[in-house]
C-alpha cells in the first residue's frame, strides 16, 4: 500500500490549484463563463479538501 506523505499531498494540491487557476484565467479571457465557474469551484473544493485532510481531528479512541 502506498502512503501519501504530507509533502506529497501539498505538492499535488499546488499543482492542481495552478492548473485550475490557469484554466479559470484562460476561460475568462475566452469569455467562457461556464468553464471559469467550474474551475473556480474546483479551486474552492481543492482548498477545502486539503484543509480538511490536514486538520487533526480526535479519534474515537481518545
Amino acid at each position: 500500500m502506498i502512503m501519501m506523505t504530507a509533502k506529497t499531498r501539498y505538492k499535488l494540491t499546488i499543482m492542481v490549484l495552478v492548473f485550475l487557476m490557469i484554466t479559470a484565467i484562460v476561460a475568462v479571457f475566452k469569455e467562457s463563463s461556464s468553464v471559469a465557474t467550474i474551475a473556480v469551484t474546483g479551486v474552492m473544493t481543492t482548498l477545502t479538501s486539503y484543509i480538511w485532510g490536514e486538520t487533526k481531528r480526535p479519534s474515537e479512541q481518545q
